[in-house]
């Protein structure tokens, strides 16, 4: 297979006279690059955008030519275009003065303008279109307050050469319209107060007319929910004479009352039908309920076990008293098997694999059993998850988990296997709330030969624990992306309260504080940020809390430039964990193209034992660059970090390898 490639004419760009605005800000306009340039279209559409630019910071007389010169490099035919600026002056206002506002504090009309007086939160640059804009604003607050003639003249003066800009604003109020009555005629299925409070015009409130139809919408929607699908509603309003007052009525047509029918299910060869049932939310011989009924089709979509889904009402356009429901769906494959490896700082060379399935015995149950081996340990879990616990829209996740770990530069290993009951229900879009309950076998061991002789409650760290913990916690997740987040906020926040059983070492509580936030000011720079707290707080008898329940800081995921869990360490070299540990990290992340993005970062720790050890001197701070190579699932990283407080016998830096971000 032979690909012939013509590349066609190259473009080569030049800007003149621009000082408002940077060359690479005006090439954003010009739209060529990405949509071509068929018979110039793209040319003038560039043109009209760099023109509206200037247009829309205040430079109303401002020009733009292009000048072009055909050109030849290399043999290839180069099309050399020039963008001649002539910016002019910038009209800036200077006053807006405001007559005729009687009614309305004289500052809330203000604050319906986007256009501003220059100062200091401002550069109040005059734009007629945003002026045009503030008048229709304006005009709005007063069809708000009941002013239904309200009208908005603006005289614009200019001088200076244009320079300056004085606004004059005269609002003529006219008569303002108070409602009267609301009659609500032909309702018999929910009470005249019910519609009175469903409606938002009310007896003795300025009326507004745009608001009658959203007032019978709201009629329509409280009758429908009653079984009455088919409902009309008119609203009519008559003005008095002097228009100083409004009589609005409605007029109901209920329609006939419809009842939900059979609800018969196809596709479903493995999920049960009552699954499907449950999550319509619609038994037959109740009131047909359109609302409930597309709340059950989102319900079942969400469900994550179907490739589609699709509802057919029978009756319900023929007006029928009895509606029957289709529902069709189309079941994704419930089984699964993931498999991963590779190598990262923290871990070191790592495999994992984990096998499910989604739809366990056709009941919407997610079942799995996995686990992974790294250089630092294993870990091995399985469990069941039910999305919707006893028909709620609580989720519970019930596991069993085994595993051993010796963490990289730590004297001290812990194997741990138990049981954990994860309770969660998203409220919102973004809120969700949890309640986790674990049991745990935790034995503390010497690693590689470190034991040494050990004082009594050394001794009893050593010995197996069993403990119980019980973790209520609350989450807000607004990123954009959960792989490569670019805007948005994500924030944990979380308690364990763990109980030694036949042991008071692990009675303490373990607060968890974790807030990221991501803010794209340009189109390829994201900038990241990062902040973590935790502290244990003991309670009882213990006093002492065993290593294995410390914070350790230091390495790729929280301070980069440190080796692993070593932010702390003795005068042995050894690391030292704490009971209170803060960290924080700012990250500047630059897409490059080709899938490869550049990375600037500062990290800040500390680890102590109180609060009042924390200080400007304990905080240990790096600071650093990489490379990162974007995958579909997730980038792949080489970063170094520098200690910008280096001590005396400590490296300068490190390398650090990740796959995934940090944060």
């Amino acid at each position: 297979m032979i690909v012939t490639i013509v590349e066609g004419t190259r473009y080569e760009i030049e800007f003149s006279g621009n000082e408002a605005f940077w060359d690479f800000t005006l090439k954003k306009d010009l739209v060529f690059f990405t949509e071509g340039n068929i018979h110039n279209r793209g040319l003038r559409k560039g043109l009209k955008k760099i023109q509206e630019r200037y247009m829309n910071t205040g430079y109303l007389k401002a020009t733009v030519k292009a000048e072009e010169e055909q050109q030849v490099h290399k043999g290839a035919p180069v099309r050399a275009i020039r963008f001649v600026i002539d910016e002019g002056p910038r009209s800036i206002v200077k006053s807006i003065h405001i007559e005729g506002a009687r009614s309305a504090d004289e500052e809330k009309v203000r604050k319906q303008m986007l256009s501003r007086v220059s100062g200091l939160r401002d550069k109040g640059a005059y734009v007629p279109k945003v002026l045009k804009d503030d008048l229709l604003a304006i005009k709005a607050l007063y069809l708000k307050e009941g002013f239904m003639e309200a009208a908005v003249q603006e005289d614009v003066q200019l001088s200076n050469g244009g320079k300056d800009v004085a606004i004059h604003l005269t609002i003529d109020e006219g008569i303002r319209t108070m409602v009267s009555s609301v009659t609500i005629q032909g309702i018999t299925t929910v009470s005249e107060n019910e519609a009175l409070d469903a409606i938002s015009l009310k007896v003795e409130e300025p009326f507004r007319k745009y608001m009658v139809g959203p007032d019978e919408n709201a009629l329509s929607a409280l009758i429908a929910e009653k079984g009455y699908p088919h409902v009309t509603v008119k609203g009519d309003v008559l003005i008095g004479q002097d228009r100083s007052e409004a009589r609005v009525t409605y007029d109901i047509d209920e329609g006939p009352s419809v009842k939900m029918g059979n609800i018969y299910t196809t596709g479903n060869f493995r999920t049960k039908e009552k699954i499907l049932r449950n999550e319509i939310e619609l038994e037959p011989g109740e009131p047909f309920s359109l609302a409930r009924m597309l709340g059950g089709q989102r319900n079942i979509r969400d469900m994550n076990i179907f490739q589609s889904v699709r509802f057919k009402t029978i009756g319900l356009g023929e007006k029928e008293r009895i509606v029957n429901l289709f529902v069709e769906v189309e079941e994704k494959k419930p089984y699964y098997i993931q498999m991963e490896g590779g190598y990262d700082s923290a871990r070191g060379f790592f495999a994992k694999a984990k096998g499910g399935d989604h739809n366990l015995f056709g009941t919407n149950k997610d079942a799995w059993v996995g686990g992974d081996v790294s250089q630092i340990g294993y870990r091995t879990d399985m469990g069941i998850k039910e999305p919707r616990l006893l028909g709620s829209r609580i989720s519970a996740t019930l596991a069993l988990f085994a595993e051993r770990k010796q963490e990289f530069n730590q004297n001290f290993g812990t194997g741990v296997y138990g049981s954990s009951l994860v309770l969660n229900r998203t409220w919102f879009d973004h809120l969700t709330t949890g309640l986790g309950f674990r049991y745990e076998r935790r034995e503390q061991f010497w690693r590689d030969g470190s034991e040494a002789a050990l004082s009594s409650a050394d001794e009893s760290e050593f010995a197996p624990r069993s403990i119980l913990v019980t973790t209520p916690s609350i989450s807000y997740d607004g990123r954009d992306s959960f792989i490569r987040p670019r805007k948005g906020l994500f924030s944990s926040f979380s308690v364990d309260v763990s109980t030694g059983l036949r042991n008071s070492l692990d009675n303490f509580l373990r607060y968890r504080l974790d807030s990221r936030y991501f803010f794209t000011p340009l189109n390829r720079l994201t900038l990241a940020f990062l902040g973590r707290g935790g502290f244990l707080q003991a309670y009882g008898e213990g006093v002492n809390i065993p290593d294995d329940q410390r914070f350790f800081l230091g390495g790729t995921n929280d301070v980069r430039g440190f080796a692993e869990n070593m932010l702390r360490f003795d005068d042995e070299g050894e690391s030292l964990g704490g009971r209170v540990a803060l960290s924080g990290s700012v990250e500047a992340r630059v897409d490059i193209g080709y899938n490869v993005e550049l990375a600037f970062f500062y990290d800040a720790g500390t680890v102590e034992d109180t609060f009042g050890d924390v200080h400007f001197n304990t905080l240990r701070t790096s600071a650093g660059a990489g490379l990162r190579y974007i995958t579909p699932i997730g980038p792949v990283g080489l970063l170094y970090g520098v200690k910008l407080d280096r001590k005396p016998d400590e490296d300068s830096g490190r390398l650090h390898f990740s796959i995934g971000y940090t944060f």
